[in-house]
């Protein structure tokens, strides 16, 4: 565990996941099916949300196999509007520590991590921690 998290209780998951196309989260997707129908046989469907942006279509029928069931109402297409994100989770929230972990690209990191520090959020602090393959 990360040095400094220890003493927090995890009450929500928000999983937010870009890509551009399907291929990128088949493996991902299944994983999260899984998650969350554990969750809900435990009686907590509340504690995951999951949100999928896909900016490429051309294969989206494929999404429509059952086993993806669970994911097609969270997938949006487009890329995700952060601010919008932010302040919702910063209302649902309020008085609470959020840990933000991202990897992905330099710019979405820097986006997030301005986000974070840029005090928006009435009574909700973002901590920003990131992660970079590059």
């Amino acid at each position: 565990m990360t040095e400094g998290w220890s003493q927090y209780k995890l009450r929500r998951l928000y999983i937010v996941w870009v890509c551009r196309e399907l291929q990128s989260f088949y493996w991902f997707a299944d994983l999260l099916c899984s998650l969350h129908h554990k969750l809900w046989q435990e009686n907590c469907p509340d504690y995951l949300n999951i949100r999928l942006y896909l900016s490429n279509t051309s294969d989206l029928q494929h999404l429509c196999e059952e086993r993806y069931q669970a994911l097609r109402s969270r997938l949006v297409i487009g890329r995700p509007k952060w601010k919008l994100l932010f302040d919702e989770i910063g209302r649902t929230n309020q008085n609470k520590r959020v840990g933000v972990f991202c990897c992905g690209p330099r710019g979405m990191s820097q986006a997030l991590h301005t986000l974070c520090n840029s005090n928006q959020h009435t009574h909700t602090t973002f901590e920003f921690n990131t992660e970079t393959f590059c």
